[in-house]
C-alpha cells in the first residue's frame, strides 16, 4: 500500500510491476521498483510462489552434517543451478529415509524439483510422481522405478581396495563402516567378494557395532595392518585415534571419496574417488530437463559412474 501511494498507482499495479507482468509499461515497472527498494521492500517468495504455482528454486536434501563430502557436494550443486539459472535451498532431513512427515517443507515451498541424498519411502517417491515433481537421487542405487538415482560404482571402488590389498605385503584387512545405506553395502560387499575369492583374511565392524574405539581395539587384537573406511572422514578419525593412543605398527588406511582434492587442508589419504563434476553436471541437468518437460516425468533415470583408487605417492 505504501508503494501504490507514493507512486501514485493501484496495488493492483505495484503487484504486477514486482512481479514483471508485460502488461505494465518498462518505466512504471523501473519506477515502481526504485520505490519498492527505498522503502526496504522484501518480497515474499512462498506467497508468490503459492499463488502463481511456480517457482524456480530447487531442493537439496540432504541428513548428514559431519561428513564434509556432503559440504563438498552441496555447494556444488548450489554453484552449477545457480549457473542455470535456478535457486536452491537446503533442506536437513533427520532420519535415514526421507519420509512423509519430511515433505511439508518440500511442498510448503512450491519447488520445481528435488535433489537428493536421502533415500524416499515408496510412498514419498509414489506422492512426487503423481504431482509430476522432478526427484533426482545422488550416491545411492534404488530398486524403485519411480526414483532416479545417479550413483557411482561403488562395489567396483570396494573391489579396486581389495586387489591392493591382495598384491600387497599386508596380511589383516578391517573393513569399518558407521553408515547403514546401500551404498555402504556395496563397497563392502565389493571388498569382502574380491577377498574371499583370493582367501584373504579379513574382518568387518558394521554401523550397529562401529565405533572408533571399538576399531581400535580390534586392530590390535587382530594385528591388523589394512583397514578400508567407508569415508575419508571415517579414515581420518581412525587415524587419529591410533596416533593418540601411540600405535607404532605399521598400517595401511584407506578411504573414500577422495576430499582431499576439495580440502587440501585436510589429511591427505589413499582413497577411492570419482569425477564429481561430472556426476553433478549429469544430475541438475536431468533434473531440470524435466522441470522443463523436455524429459518425461514417466522416464526412468539410472546412471553410475565409475570410481578409481587414488593411492598417495
Amino acid at each position: 500500500k505504501d508503494i501504490a501511494l507514493k507512486a501514485g498507482v493501484s496495488i493492483d499495479a505495484v503487484s504486477k510491476a514486482l512481479r514483471d507482468c508485460n502488461d505494465i509499461s518498462l518505466k512504471k515497472k523501473e519506477e515502481i521498483k526504485k520505490i519498492a527498494k527505498e522503502l526496504g521492500y522484501i518480497p515474499n517468495i512462498v506467497a508468490q510462489n503459492l499463488k502463481s504455482g511456480t517457482s524456480n528454486t530447487i531442493a537439496l536434501v540432504f541428513n548428514d552434517f559431519y561428513n564434509p563430502y556432503f559440504s563438498v557436494f552441496c555447494s556444488k550443486v548450489f554453484e552449477k543451478l545457480n549457473e542455470k539459472g535456478y535457486k536452491c535451498q537446503i533442506i536437513y532431513s533427520t532420519t535415514p529415509e526421507m519420509t512423509m512427515k519430511d515433505i511439508h517443507n518440500i511442498m510448503i515451498n512450491n519447488f520445481c524439483g528435488i535433489i537428493s541424498f536421502v533415500e524416499p519411502t515408496d510412498e514419498v517417491a509414489a506422492f512426487f510422481r503423481q504431482r509430476h515433481l522432478p526427484f533426482t537421487l545422488i550416491g545411492i542405487k534404488s530398486s524403485n522405478p519411480d526414483i532416479d538415482c545417479i550413483y557411482t560404482d561403488d562395489f567396483s571402488g570396494g573391489m579396486q581396495v581389495a586387489e591392493y590389498f591382495i598384491n600387497s605385503s599386508y596380511t589383516n584387512a578391517l573393513y569399518i563402516s558407521n553408515s547403514s545405506s546401500e551404498t555402504s553395502k556395496r563397497r563392502k560387499d565389493g571388498f569382502t567378494s574380491f577377498c574371499n575369492e583370493y582367501s584373504k583374511n579379513f574382518y568387518c565392524l558394521i554401523p550397529d557395532e562401529y565405533s572408533v574405539q571399538k576399531a581400535c581395539g580390534l586392530i590390535k587384537e587382530k594385528e591388523i595392518d589394512f583397514v578400508f573406511c567407508f569415508s575419508d572422514a571415517l579414515a581420518v578419525s581412525l587415524k587419529r585415534e591410533l596416533k593418540e593412543e601411540k600405535y607404532q605398527k605399521k598400517i595401511k588406511i584407506v578411504g573414500f571419496d577422495n576430499l582431499y582434492k576439495y580440502y587440501p587442508f585436510m589429511q591427505k589419504i589413499d582413497s577411492v574417488s570419482s569425477n564429481m563434476e561430472e556426476i553433478i553436471d549429469f544430475a541438475c541437468n536431468k533434473t531440470i530437463q524435466k522441470i522443463i518437460n523436455e524429459l518425461s516425468i514417466d522416464t526412468h533415470i539410472s546412471k553410475m559412474f565409475p570410481t578409481h583408487l587414488s593411492i598417495k605417492k
